[in-house]
C-alpha cells in the first residue's frame, strides 16, 4: 500500500467552521466548494477515484503538541488521529463507512460527483477533514492466498497453486465447499471417537456404572487388540509389586492405580533381570511408573522406587510378554498366527520414517473360543495372555489389551440393539433430530428421562418380543480397532491423565484444523466462528475436563455450517450443555413451584436475556445495513426491555436431560449432556407470552396460527396429520404422562383394522408392515370403530404381536386466554387436597372427561373410550344421558366416583391433570390487572364442596403476563379501578369482569400488507374445505368465506402460502372502557402437553430467528469473524439481505434455497462480497482486522506443515487462553473471547472503530506469541524455553537450533515444520513465506529487513522467526511504516514518598451483594423478617451472620449482618478501616419507580457487558469516549507532574484506559514470561522486531498501529517487569485460586514501586463466577470463602510492606441480583447493591448510601425502590459518588478536574460523597496539586493546598430549567449578568433543596436585578434554577463573588457542580461580549455589540488592573475602563471574560 502522492492530502475545512476549499478529487476534478447546510451539518461534492485508486475521506484532528497545519501524508501517525467518513474505490460510487459518521452521512449524486452532507459530532475537538488516495494491487498467487487466509485455517503452497494453475474460480471454490457430497463433512466428535483406543483399567468407574458408559471389546471379536509388550503408555503412574523368585526370576505384579488398597492384583509379566539400564540391580518392591514408555519392545521405561525413592530406566526396556502357563487369574487362548492379524501403527522406527513397530496387532476376524464366549464386558479383572499359533517358537505370548469398543449408533444407522442389555443401553430417546430414521426392534433397550421414569425398575414392562423403538445420534461412530491410541475414555488412563482429559477435545479441534486431511475448511471457519457467538463454556459445565459433549456440542455448526439458522437456534436451545451453561435446566414456572411449595419462585431469566442479546437480536434496534435505528429524538432504540426478559423466561421452563445412556465419553458423570433435552411440561408455564416491540407493534407468540377450536372435526384423520412410532410402548413423548399409566395397564386407542392402521401399516407386498417413525396422511381418511366416537387422539394401536402403537401430533396451534364457553372441571382424586381442584376450561376444546350424575346425585359415572379420553364439554353432555346409562344424564360436581359401573381404566386416579367435566353452569372468567398493566386470569368455577380452585387460578394468582392495550387500563393507583363497573379492588390489584368481543376486521377483500400488518388470528388451509368457497382475490389475496358468511369473522385469507382469519378478539373490562387484544397460547392450564410446549418453543424461537434485528446483529457478528472488524453498511447490508432473502449471487454463481435465514448464502456473502474481496480495500486504514490470536498459531502450522511424532499422535498445546487469550474449547464466558464492540484505545477508539481482537492483546499475550512461535521453529513443539507444547522434551537444551540445519529433528519434541521453501535465495525465500503468512502484504521495507536476516543470522529459521513478529503477519491489511524509532514507553525508576494506591476488585457476573450486607437487628421494623420472606429459600440463616455496629450510619437497622464465610469484612469494618456502600448501581440520573426507565435510555441496564463497561468507565454520555474513570484520573494526575501507572491482573479493563498511562498487563507475577528469542542474543531480535513495528506514516493501518504500538510497548514492559518480578518476594502466603493469585501479584507490583518510579498506581483484579442464575448458596459459600482469604492475605501483606494507609480498595460489581429467588435457587440480574470500600485511610466502620427499608415489591407504595416483582432494586447512590471521594483522596481536588473525571458528577449534586465523607479529609475546590521533579527524586511531594483569598469566580450556563448548586460561605454574594433585552427569571434556594417541578421555593427571592449583589445570609450548598426566558441559544451567567466577611477571615474557593450544556456549543450563535467572553472555547472579535463570537480560541485568562487596596463595593462602583472595553473598576480589580470581578 503506499500514498500515490504526498501533495494529494487535501485539508478540506477546518472542523466546526466553513471555508473556502479547493477543487477537490482523488481522481478526475470536480468544481466544488465546501457548503454549509444547517448548524448540524456540512456537505461537500467530491468526484469518484480514479480507476486503480482508492480515495478516502478521514477527519483528522492533533494528538498533543502537533500541529494540524504540517499534516502530511508523510506525518508520523502518533501525532494524529484520523475518523473515516467515506470512501470510493476503482471509481465507484462513494459510501458510507465504518465509524462515527456511518449512521447520519448522506451520499447523494450531484453531478459527475457525490454530494457528502457530513453531520457535526459532539465532543470532538478541533480538526480538518481531508482526502487520502490509496494505490495497492497484488499478484494472482496473493490474491489466492489473501482467499485463503480468510476462508481456511491456513494456505499451503500446494492449495495456492492448485487454485491458480486449475482457474478455479472463487465461486466455484464455495460452491463445492458447501456441498457435502463433493466436501465430505468433519465431524469433530467422529474424529474424536475414531481416534478412541484407550486401554481401559480393569476397575474402571465406566464399566462398574449402571448404566454402563462404555465396554471392552471382546478378546475373540474382529478387532481385539493382542500387543507385545508387557507396559503401555496406559501404565503411567500405576503401580506394580516386583517380587524376586528363586531361579532369579522376578515376577511383576499390577497394582492399579489405588496402593496401598489396590481392588485387584493381575500378574503382568516374568522379567529374567531387574536393574538398572547400566545393569546395576534394583531391590524388588513397590514400583510406579513415572515415566511411560511407548507401545513397543524395547522402548525406555522408567520406574520410581517407593523404598528409596530414586527413579530408573530399567534394563531391556520395554520387555517381551512373558507369563508362565497356569499363572493364577491369567486366561491363555490359542490365537491364529501373527501373521493372521494386521498391525497397528503405534510407534514409528524414527522421526522421519514412516515404517512403524509391529509390536500391537489386531485380530482381523473373530475367533471362537469357550473362555470368550464366558467373558464380561464389565468385568474385566481376570488377564488374558494370547498364545500365537502357525508354528511360533520363541516370543509367541501376546497379552490381551482392554481396549474401549464403541459401537455404530448414528442417526443414519442405529445400534440395532440399543447398545445391548439395559446395563449398557445406548439407546437415544427419539428427538427432532433423528426421528425421520428411528427404527423398531426386538431384543433391545430404551433410556427414558428421569421425570418419566421414576420408578424404573417397577416399569421396566417391556421384553425380548416387544418391539422396542431405537435411534442414534449424530456422528456416533464406531471407533477404529485399527487406530492408533489418540484419545481415551478412561480417567485412569495415561491418554487423559495430568491434566490432559481436558485437552482431549482442543488436541481434536487442532488436529482437524491443521491436518490437510480436513477438505471442508470454509465449513470449520464458519463453525469456528459459530462457536464464538453461541458459546459454551467449559467453566459453566461441571466436568469441563470430558471432551465428547463438548464436540458433539460444536458439530451443531459443523453440522449446519451452510444450513438455516433457526435449525443452530433450535439445538444450541435444546443443547443440556446449553441449558447447563446458561442456567435454565430445569427452570420450573411460578404456577407449578407455588402449587407444589406455597413459595413464589420465578423462571430462571438468564437464556431468556443472552439468546436475544447475545444469540440473535442484539441490545439495540437495528437497520438492515447495521446502522441504529434510533428513534424521533434521536436516540437508540432497545430491541428489549427487563419485563421481556421476565416474559420470555417463562418460555425456557421444563427442559430436562433425558436419562443417562452408554456408548460415549461420560466417566464420572450421572447425566446425559450430550442428546437434546426432553420436556416436562408440568414445569412449563402455560401463560400467553408477549412478543417484542417491532416496529412500535407488539404481538403475542402464537400470533398467526390457527385457534385449535377451528380445527375441523375428526382433524387427526385429514390430510397431513402426523403420527409418530412408539414401538411396544404405549409411552407417549407428545402428552403428559404418569407413572400410574403403566401400574394400572390402561388402554388405547385400539384401531388395527381402520384405514388408520391400514396407512400406518404401510405394508410392503407381501403385507407386511413397514411402520415409519414418522408418517403423515396423505388425504383424508374415513373414521373406523371407536375412532368415529373421540374429539380427538392420543395414543392409538395399530398391530399387535407385537403391539405397536402410534401417538397423534396434532399441528401447531393456539388457544384464546378468555373464551366465551366457559364450562367448569374439576379433578379426579377426591382422596388427596393436592388433587382436589376445580378451575375454568374452554368447552370447545377436547380438556376433559365427563363425569356424569343423576339427578340430584353428586356421585360420577364416565364413559370413556379409552384412558384419559378427553372431549369437548358438548360430547362429555352428549355421553351422559344415553345407552345404558340414561339415568346419569347431566354432568355433575361430583364429590364422590362410583367405580363400580364405570371402565376402571378410566379413571387415572393419581393422574394429577386428569380433569373431568363437572357442573353445567358458565364457569366465571375474570382479569386481574396490577398497576404496571399486567394480567393474570382468575377462575370462579362452580364446583363441589370437597373442590378447591386450582391455586394459580383463584384471586392470588400471580402469574401475571403482559397484555396489548388499546389505551389506558384499569389502575388502582390512578384511581380507575374504583370507578369502573365490574372492577374491585383486591390489594394491590384489580380484579374485573370482561366480555369477549369476537368482530370480523375488513369487509372487503384487503391488500396483502393489510392482511400481513392487521390480522393476528392465523387460520387452517381451508381451500379443499366443504365449508369454505373463494369469495375473491386479488393482488395477492384470496378470500375465502365459510358457508355464505362473506367477510364476517369466519372468513378466511390466504397471502404467501399462509392462511389469516378475518378476526380481531378483544377482552372488554366495564364494558369497553378498557379493553385489550385476546392473548393466545399455546399450551392449556388443565393439559400441559410437551407437544404443545415444543410448539411453543419453536414459536419463541421463530419470533427471535425472524425479528428485523436477526440479520444485521447476526451479519455484523459473521463478517467480524472473517477478516473485517469494521464492516460498512453497505456489506452487512449485504449479508443480512442474503440472510433475509436465502440467496446471494456472485458472477453468475448462486448460493442458497431461497429460505430465510439460509446460512449458505449468509457465508457466500461474507466471503464473496466486493468488500471482502476488492484487494484494493486492504489499503483503508480502519479496514480488516487484527488476526485471532489462536487462528494465527494455528495458520503457521497449517501452512508450514506440522508433524506430529510417532510417540505423541495428538497434537497438545496446553494453556493457550491463559497465554495468547484464546483457544479452542476454553471460552471463558458467554461474552466470548472478546467483545465484538471493544476497541483498542488510542487510534482505534480515537477512529470510532472496533478491534475485538485488542482486547486479548497486550504484553505478555505477546511475550507468549513471540516465545511459543520462535520455540516450534527452533525446537519443535515442546514447551521448551516457553514453547506452546506439551511437556515433552528430556532435555530441552539438546534441541538447540545450531545442531540441526534447518529444523530440529525434534525426536524429544511431540512434532515439528515439516515445510522446505520450493525455492533459494534470500529474496525468493522470503517472498514465498510472505505468500503463505502475510498474503503478500509484507511491506518492501519488512521484506528487506527480512532479508538481511535471512542472510546474515540463521537463515530459514530467522526469517520465521521474524516473520511471525510483523504486523502484516498479524493483521488482515496493509502497512505504511518508516516513520522512524517508536518512542520507548520504559520507566526510570525512583522513590516516592507519597506514593497512593486504588485497587478495583470486579467481581464479575453481578455479584448478589444482599447476600454480603443484610438486615440483622432493626428497632423500626423487623427487616430481616421483610428480607427472608422476599428471598425465601435464598435467604441468609439470621443466626449465620457475623453482626456489625451500623447505629451512627442513619440505616433503617441497627445492625447488620455480614456473610459467615466473610469475616475479615467484619474485622475490617470493627477496625473502622471499611465502609459499605448501600443501594448504589449505574444511574443516569436519579429516577423513581414510575419514571426510571424513561431516565435511563443512555445504557442497556441488566446487560453483563453493557453495565461491566459503564462502571469502569464512569461517562454514561461517552463525553469522554476511550478513557475509563481509572485511566482520568491517572490522566489528570500525569498532567500535574505525578508518574503514574495502570496495571491490569486480568485482561485490558476499561476502567484504566488512558490518554497519557499506558496499561501493564501482569497476569501472574511467578509466571511472567521474559522474551527469549533463543539462539542469537536478545538485542539481535529485539531490535529487529523493533524495527519491523517502527512508526507508521497517516493512512498507515491503525490495526498494525495497534499491534505495534502494543508489541513496543509489550517489549519495553518485559525488560522494565521481568527482573523486578523475579527478585520481588512478598512476606505473606497467598491462596493459590485465581483471586488469590492476582492480589498477590498486585502486592508484588505495589513491592516494585520504586522501580516503576511511580507514584500513583491503579490495579484491577477480578473474581469471575457471580452470574449465579443457580445454586447460588454453595456457590456463593466457596466465592465468599476465596474472596475473604484474598483480601486478608492483600491486606496483611500492605500492611507489612506499610502502604494500608496508602491503599483503598474498591469492591464492585456490575449490578446486583433480584432479591427474589429462581426456580433454580438461584437470583436474575437486578440493579442496585451494596459496594464496598476499605483501607487503612478510610473512615470506615459505617454504612453510607440507603439501605431500602421495604424489600417487598407487594407493599405497593411502601417499597418505592423496588420496580417490579422479581425485586430488582432502583439506586439511590450513583458509583459517581464513591469516585469522587476516592479521587480527592487521590490528590484530585479542583472541581473542573474533577468533572473531567466524572463526566456526570454534576447531576447527582449533594449525593456526591467528598474524601471528607470516606476519609475524614477537609478538602477545597482548589487546583490539583502539581508536581515539579526535582533532580534527586522524580516524584516530589505535592505541595500542601493551601487556602487563597477570594480572587476567583465562577461562571455556569444554563439553559431553561436546568439547575446546579453551589457551595457558599458566609458573607458571600452572587450577581447575575445575562444577554441583551431579555427578561430572564432567575430563582434561588437558600435552603439547598433541589428543585421540585421547578416550582419557587417558599424561602426564594423570584426577582433578581442584574449588577446587584445579593449576600448569603447561611452556609451551604445553594440552588440555582433557570425558569424562564432561557431559550436556545440563551444563556443566564450566575457570577459568584467571593468576599470578606466582617471579621478578618479568609475563604476558599466554592465547590460548584452544574448540568452541562446538553448540545455542542456554537459559538457564532452568541451576539454579547460578555456571554462571549464567559464561555469556554469562544472569543470574541470587535466591539462590544458589533463583533464576532467563534469558537477559534479558548477564552482568555483574567486580565488585572493596577491595585491600589481599594475595597470591595468601591471597586463595583467606581466604573473605570477595563482593557479589551467595557466598563470595570481601576485599583486592586480585575475583569474575567468581560465581567466586573474584584480581587481585592
Amino acid at each position: 500500500m503506499k500514498f500515490i502522492s504526498s501533495t494529494l492530502l487535501l485539508p478540506l475545512f477546518l472542523f466546526g467552521k466553513a471555508s473556502a476549499a479547493p477543487a477537490i478529487s482523488c481522481g478526475s476534478v470536480v468544481s466544488s466548494s465546501l457548503t454549509q447546510v444547517d448548524g448540524s451539518s456540512t456537505s461537500v461534492t467530491v468526484a469518484p477515484s480514479d480507476s486503480d485508486t482508492l480515495c478516502m475521506m478521514f477527519r483528522v484532528t492533533a494528538i498533543g503538541d502537533a500541529d494540524l497545519s504540517t499534516l502530511t501524508a508523510d506525518s508520523n501517525l502518533a501525532d494524529f488521529n484520523m475518523v473515516p467518513v467515506a470512501r470510493s474505490w476503482n471509481g465507484s460510487a462513494w459510501q458510507r463507512i465504518a465509524g462515527a459518521y456511518s449512521q447520519d452521512l448522506e451520499v447523494t449524486p450531484q453531478g459527475q460527483g457525490y454530494k457528502l452532507t457530513i453531520p457535526v459530532l459532539p465532543n470532538l475537538q478541533p480538526g480538518v477533514f481531508v482526502l487520502m488516495p490509496f494505490s495497492h494491487s497484488l499478484g494472482p498467487k496473493e490474491t489466492v492466498s489473501r482467499f485463503f487466509h480468510q476462508t481456511t485455517f491456513g494456505p499451503t503452497l500446494e492449495l495456492i497453486n492448485d487454485m491458480v494453475t486449475s482457474g478455479t474460480s472463487f465461486e466455484n471454490w464455495v460452491q463445492t465447499q458447501m456441498n457435502a457430497d463433493q466436501t465430505p463433512i468433519t465431524s469433530h466428535r467422529e474424529y474424536f471417537r475414531r481416534n478412541v483406543n484407550g486401554e481401559l483399567d480393569q476397575d474402571q468407574e465406566g464399566l462398574r456404572r449402571n448404566p454402563q458408559t462404555y465396554k471392552v471389546r471382546n478378546p475373540c471379536d474382529a478387532g481385539a487388540r493382542w500387543v507385545k509388550y508387557a507396559f503401555s503408555i496406559d501404565d503411567q503412574n500405576a503401580y506394580f509389586n516386583i517380587t524376586a523368585q528363586e531361579d532369579g526370576t522376578f515376577d511383576v505384579y499390577h497394582l492399579g492405580d489405588r496402593y496401598p488398597n489396590p481392588r485387584y492384583i493381575d500378574f503382568r509379566t516374568k522379567m529374567n533381570a531387574w536393574a538398572g539400564e547400566d545393569g546395576t540391580p534394583l531391590d524388588p518392591g513397590i514400583y510406579t511408573i513415572n515415566r511411560r514408555g511407548t507401545d513397543s519392545v524395547g522402548a525406555r521405561v522408567r520406574f520410581y522406587s517407593l523404598a528409596t525413592g530414586t527413579s530408573h530406566y530399567i534394563l531391556g526396556g520395554n520387555p517381551q510378554v512373558n507369563v508362565p502357563p497356569g499363572t493364577p487369574g491369567v486366561s491363555f487362548i490359542d490365537l491364529p498366527a501373527e501373521a493372521e492379524f494386521i498391525d497397528t501403527p503405534m510407534r514409528r522406527k524414527g522421526s522421519r520414517t514412516s515404517e512403524f513397530y509391529d509390536d500391537t496387532m489386531y485380530l482381523n476376524y473373530p475367533i471362537s473360543n469357550v473362555l470368550c464366549d464366558t467373558f464380561d464386558h464389565k468385568n474385566t479383572k481376570n488377564d488374558f495372555i494370547g498364545v500365537l499359533g502357525g508354528g511360533c517358537v520363541d516370543d509367541c505370548q501376546v497379552r490381551y489389551g482392554r481396549y474401549v469398543e464403541l459401537d455404530e449408533n448414528t442417526i443414519d444407522s442405529p445400534d440395532p440393539t440399543g447398545g445391548g442389555d439395559v446395563e449398557a443401553c445406548a439407546n437415544v430417546p427419539m428427538n427432532f433430530l433423528n426421528a425421520d430414521s428411528c427404527r423398531v426392534v426386538t431384543n433391545a433397550c430404551t433410556i427414558r428421562p428421569p421425570s418419566e421414569w421414576r420408578n424404573r425398575d417397577q416399569y421396566n414392562y417391556l421384553d425380548e418380543t416387544d418391539a422396542i423403538l431405537v435411534c442414534g445420534s449424530a456422528g456416533e461412530i464406531a471407533n477404529n480397532p485399527s487406530g492408533r491410541s489418540v484419545f481415551g475414555l478412561d480417567e485412569a488412563s495415561e491418554l487423559k491423565r495430568g491434566g490432559a482429559a481436558g485437552s482431549q477435545k482442543q488436541s481434536a479441534w487442532y488436529m482437524v484444523a491443521t491436518e490437510e486431511a480436513t477438505l471442508d475448511q470454509l465449513r470449520q471457519k464458519v463453525a469456528w466462528a459459530l462457536s464464538q457467538i453461541l458459546v459454551v463454556s467449559t467453566n459453566a459445565i461441571s466436568v469441563p475436563d470430558h471432551s465428547e459433549i463438548f464436540l458433539n456440542y460444536y458439530d451443531i455448526f459443523v453440522r449446519n455450517a451452510f444450513g438455516n439458522y433457526f435449525d443452530i437456534l433450535k439445538e444450541v436451545s435444546y443443547s443440556p450443555m446449553m441449558a447447563e451453561m446458561l442456567s435454565y435446566l430445569n427452570s420450573q414456572s411460578l404456577p407449578y413451584v407455588f402449587r407444589n411449595t406455597g413459595l413464589l419462585s420465578f423462571p430462571d431469566e438468564n437464556y431468556a436475556r443472552e439468546i436475544m442479546q447475545l444469540f440473535s437480536i442484539g441490545i439495540h434496534k437495528l437497520n438492515i445495513d447495521g446502522t441504529l435505528d434510533l428513534d424521533v429524538n434521536g436516540e437508540p432504540q432497545l430491541t428489549y426491555v427487563d419485563n421481556d426478559i421476565q416474559n420470555f423466561a417463562r418460555a425456557w421452563t421444563a427442559f430436562e436431560r433425558q436419562g443417562r445412556r452408554a456408548n460415549y465419553e461420560n466417566e464420572g458423570s450421572s447425566v446425559n449432556r450430550l442428546d437434546p433435552m426432553n420436556i416436562y411440561a408440568p414445569y412449563r408455564d402455560f401463560s400467553p407470552k408477549f412478543g417484542l416491540d417491532i416496529n412500535g407493534v407488539r404481538g403475542y407468540i402464537g400470533d398467526g396460527y390457527p385457534l385449535c377450536v377451528d380445527l375441523p372435526n375428526q382433524h387427526f384423520l385429514k390430510a397431513g396429520a402426523t403420527y409418530r412410532l412408539l414401538g411396544s410402548s404405549r409411552w407417549s413423548m407428545l402428552h403428559t404422562m404418569d407413572d400410574d399409566w403403566f401400574r394400572r395397564n390402561y388402554s388405547t386407542l385400539v384401531s388395527e383394522t381402520s384405514p388408520l392402521a391400514t396407512f400406518l401399516c404401510n405394508a410392503d407386498a407381501n403385507g407386511d408392515c413397514n411402520f415409519l417413525p414418522v408418517a403423515s396422511l396423505t388425504s383424508d381418511l374415513t373414521c373406523a370403530g371407536p375412532e368415529c366416537d373421540v374429539d380427538t387422539i392420543r395414543i392409538v394401536k395399530v398391530a399387535s404381536n407385537p403391539d405397536i402403537y402410534y401417538e397423534y401430533s396434532r399441528e401447531a396451534c393456539v388457544e384464546t386466554t378468555f373464551y366465551s364457553n366457559s364450562r367448569n372441571i374439576q379433578s379426579a382424586s377426591t382422596s388427596s387436597s393436592l388433587n382436589n381442584r376445580a378451575m375454568c376450561a374452554n368447552g370447545d376444546l377436547p380438556l376433559a372427561m365427563e363425569a356424569c350424575c343423576n339427578s340430584g346425585s353428586t356421585e360420577g359415572i364416565t364413559f370413556c373410550q379409552h384412558s384419559v379420553d378427553k372431549t369437548t364439554f358438548a360430547t362429555a353432555s352428549g355421553r351422559c344421558g344415553t345407552g345404558n346409562y340414561q339415568q346419569y344424564p347431566l354432568t355433575c360436581s361430583f364429590t364422590s366416583k362410583n367405580l363400580s359401573n364405570s371402565n376402571y381404566e378410566c379413571h387415572l386416579t393419581n393422574y394429577i391433570d386428569n380433569y373431568y367435566w363437572a357442573s353445567p353452569d358458565p364457569c366465571i372468567l375474570k382479569a386481574k390487572v396490577s398497576d404496571s398493566g399486567t394480567v393474570a386470569v382468575v377462575h370462579y368455577p362452580v364446583t363441589s364442596s370437597n373442590h378447591n380452585t386450582e391455586e394459580n387460578a383463584d384471586e392470588f394468582n400471580l402469574n401475571f403476563f403482559n397484555v396489548a392495550w388499546d389505551t389506558a387500563y384499569p389502575s388502582v393507583a390512578a384511581g380507575t379501578c374504583q370507578t369502573t363497573n365490574g372492577c374491585e379492588v383486591f390489594g394491590q390489584d384489580c380484579i374485573c369482569e370482561v366480555s369477549i368481543a369476537d368482530n370480523s376486521v375488513f369487509v372487503s377483500l384487503p391488500s396483502a400488507n393489510d392482511v400481513l400488518n392487521t390480522l393476528k388470528v392465523g387460520a387452517v388451509d381451508v381451500t379443499a374445505s366443504s365449508e369454505y368457497s373463494l369469495l375473491g382475490q386479488a393482488g395477492g389475496v384470496e378470500a375465502y368465506q365459510k358457508n355464505g358468511g362473506g367477510y364476517d369473522a369466519e372468513a378466511v385469507f390466504k397471502v404467501q402460502n399462509s392462511f389469516y382469519k378475518n378476526l380481531r378478539s378483544e377482552v372488554l373490562i366495564g364494558g369497553g372502557t378498557f379493553s385489550f387484544r385476546n392473548p393466545v397460547q399455546f399450551l392449556n392450564p388443565a393439559l400441559r402437553e410437551p407437544r404443545d410446549a415444543a410448539h411453543e418453543t419453536d414459536a419463541v424461537l421463530k419470533h427471535y430467528f425472524e425479528h428485523p434485528n436477526t440479520a444485521p446483529f447476526l451479519a455484523s457478528r459473521m463478517i467480524q469473524r472473517f477478516g473485517t472488524s469494521n464492516p460498512s453498511p453497505a456489506y452487512i447490508q449485504a449479508v443480512a439481505e442474503a440472510f433475509r432473502d436465502g440467496t446471494y449471487s456472485s458472477n453468475g454463481v448462486v448460493f442458497g434455497q431461497g429460505d430465510y435465514g439460509s446460512m449458505e448464502a449468509m457465508v457466500a456473502a461474507i466471503v464473496l462480497h466486493e468488500e471482502s474481496r476488492e484487494v484494493i480495500l486492504d489499503a483503508d486504514p480502519t479496514s480488516g482486522s487484527l488476526r485471532e490470536p489462536l487462528l494465527k498459531f494455528i495458520g503457521f502450522m497449517r501452512s508450514l506443515k506440522i508433524t506430529l511424532t510417532s510417540e505423541f499422535p495428538e497434537l497438545r498445546l496446553p494453556n493457550l487462553r491463559d497465554r495468547l487469550g484464546q483457544n479452542a474449547h476454553d471460552i471463558p464466558s458467554v461474552f466470548s473471547f472478546f467483545l465484538p464492540e471493544y476497541a483498542a484505545p488510542g487510534h482505534v477508539e480515537a477512529a470510532t472503530i472496533t478491534s475485538p481482537e485488542a482486547q486479548v492483546m497486550n504484553g505478555p499475550a505477546l511475550t507468549a506469541h513471540v516465545n511459543g512461535h520462535f520455540s516450534l521453529i527452533e525446537t519443535g513443539l515442546n514447551n521448551c524455553y516457553n514453547g506452546f507444547g506439551d511437556n515433552g522434551a528430556n532435555r530441552c537444551g539438546n534441541l538447540r537450533a545450531d545442531q540441526y540445519d534447518v529444523y530440529p529433528l525434534a525426536t524429544n519434541s511431540k512434532g515439528y515444520l515439516t515445510y522446505e521453501p520450493s525455492v533459494s535465495g534470500a529474496a525468493a525465500v522470503v517472498d514465498e513465506l510472505a505468500l503463505l503468512l502475510t498474503a503478500g502484504r509484507l511491506s518492501p521495507d519488512n521484506r528487506a529487513l527480512l532479508e538481511d536476516a535471512y542472510s546474515s543470522l540463521n537463515g530459514l529459521e530467522s526469517a520465521l522467526k521474524l516473520i511471525t513478529t510483523t504486523p502484516e503477519f498479524h493483521t488482515t491489511n496493509s502497512v505504511n511504516k518508516d516513520a522512524g524509532p517508536r518512542p520507548s514507553t520504559s520507566v526510570t525508576g525512583g522513590e516516592s514518598s507519597d506514593y497512593k494506591s486504588i485497587v478495583f476488585f470486579n467481581l464479575s457476573g453481578g455479584a448478589d451483594t444482599f447476600h454480603i450486607l443484610v438486615p440483622h437487628t432493626c428497632a423500626q421494623k423487623d427487616m430481616y423478617a421483610n428480607y427472608a420472606v422476599v428471598r425465601t429459600d435464598i435467604a441468609l440463616p439470621k443466626e449465620s451472620l457475623h453482626t456489625i455496629d451500623a447505629t451512627g450510619s442513619n440505616q433503617i437497622c441497627e445492625t447488620f449482618g455480614i456473610h459467615e464465610n466473610l469475616p475479615i469484612l467484619k474485622t475490617l469494618y470493627d477496625d473502622n478501616d471499611l465502609m459499605f456502600v448501600s443501594n448504589i448501581g449505574v444511574l443516569q440520573e436519579f429516577a423513581t419507580k414510575a419514571n426510571w426507565r424513561e431516565k435511563h435510555y443512555e445504557t442497556a441496564l441488566f446487560a453483563h457487558n453493557a453495565q461491566q463497561a459503564e462502571i469502569q468507565r464512569m461517562d454514561i454520555y461517552e463525553q469522554q469516549t476511550g478513557r475509563g474513570v481509572g485511566g482520568r484520573m491517572l490522566d489528570v494526575l500525569s498532567k500535574s507532574g505525578y508518574k503514574t501507572n495502570a496495571l491490569s491482573i486480568s485482561g485490558t479493563p476499561p476502567i484504566l484506559s488512558s490518554s497519557m498511562t499506558p496499561l501493564l498487563t501482569v497476569p501472574s507475577a511467578s509466571g511472567y514470561e521474559k522474551v527469549d528469542v533463543m539462539s542469537g542474543s536478545d538485542t539481535t531480535y529485539t531490535s529487529r522486531m523493533k524495527q519491523l513495528n517502527q512508526a507508521a506514516k497517516v493512512g498507515s493501518s491503525l490495526m498494525s498501529e495497534t499491534y505495534s504500538s502494543l508489541l513496543q510497548q509489550g517489549l519495553d514492559e518485559n525488560e522494565l517487569l521481568y527482573d523486578a518480578l523475579q527478585t520481588t518476594t512478598v512476606d505473606t502466603i497467598f491462596p493459590t485460586d485465581s483471586i488469590g493469585r492476582q492480589v498477590q501479584t498486585a502486592a508484588t507490583l505495589m513491592k516494585t514501586r520504586n522501580v516503576r518510579g511511580t507514584d500513583r498506581d491503579i490495579f484491577y483484579v477480578t473474581q469471575g463466577g457471580y452470574d449465579t442464575h443457580s445454586d447460588i448458596l454453595p456457590r456463593f459459600m466457596n466465592l465468599a470463602t476465596d474472596l475473604n482469604d484474598a483480601i486478608e492475605a492483600f491486606v496483611n501483606e500492605t500492611k507489612a510492606q506499610g502502604l494500608w494507609d496508602s491503599t483503598t480498595i474498591v469492591i464492585t460489581t456490575e449490578f446486583a441480583r433480584t432479591l427474589t429467588t429462581n426456580t433454580g435457587i438461584g437470583s436474575d440480574h437486578a440493579w442496585g447493591g451494596n459496594a464496598i470500600v476499605l483501607g487503612g485511610a478510610v473512615d470506615g466502620g459505617k454504612i453510607l448510601g440507603e439501605f431500602p427499608d421495604e424489600l417487598d415489591y407487594n407493599q405497593g407504595d411502601a417499597a418505592p425502590l423496588v420496580i417490579n416483582r422479581r425485586g430488582v432494586l432502583l439506586p439511590t447512590t450513583p458509583f459517581e459518588s464513591i469516585w469522587n471521594g476516592i479521587a480527592q483522596w487521590f490528590g484530585i481536588t479542583n472541581n473542573s478536574d474533577l468533572d473531567e473525571v466524572l463526566p456526570n458528577r454534576a447531576t447527582f449534586g449533594d449525593a456526591l460523597f467528598t474524601a471528607e465523607t470516606m476519609y475524614g479529609l477537609v478538602t477545597t475546590s482548589a487546583p490539583t496539586t502539581s508536581r515539579a521533579p526535582t533532580a534527586t527524586t522524580p516524584s516530589p511531594t505535592p505541595a500542601t493546598p493551601t487556602t487563597s483569598a477570594p480572587t476567583s469566580s465562577n461562571n455556569f450556563d444554563w439553559f431553561i430549567n436546568d439547575f446546579g448548586t453551589i457551595d457558599v460561605e458566609l458573607g458571600s454574594s452572587v450577581r447575575f449578568v445575562w444577554d441583551t433585552n431579555q427578561n430572564h427569571d432567575v430563582h434561588i434556594s437558600p435552603d439547598g433543596t433541589t428543585c421540585n417541578n421547578l416550582q419557587p421555593y417558599p424561602n426564594e427571592q423570584s426577582a433578581y436585578t442584574p449588577g446587584i449583589e445579593y449576600p448569603f445570609t447561611s452556609l451551604g450548598p445553594i440552588t440555582f434554577v433557570c425558569k424562564q426566558h432561557c431559550g436556545s441559544g440563551q444563556r443566564v451567567t450566575f457570577n459568584v463573588i467571593e468576599a470578606v466577611t466582617a471579621a478578618p477571615t479568609v475563604s476558599s474557593s466554592p465547590t460548584v457542580s452544574y448540568v452541562p450544556t446538553a448540545a455542542p456549543l456554537d459559538c457564532a450563535t452568541i451576539d454579547n461580549r460578555d456571554v462571549c467572553q464567559a464561555e469556554t472555547g469562544c472569543t470574541w472579535t470587535g466591539g462590544k455589540n458589533n463583533g464576532s463570537c467563534s469558537n477559534a480560541a479558548p477564552a482568555p485568562s483574567p486580565v488585572a488592573e493596577p491595585s491600589t487596596g481599594q475595597g470591595p463595593s468601591e471597586c463595583l462602583s467606581a466604573g473605570a475602563t477595563c482593557k479589551n472595553g467595557g466598563q470595570c473598576c481601576s485599583l486592586n480589580c480585575s475583569r474575567v471574560g468581560g465581567v466586573k470581578q474584584c480581587i481585592g
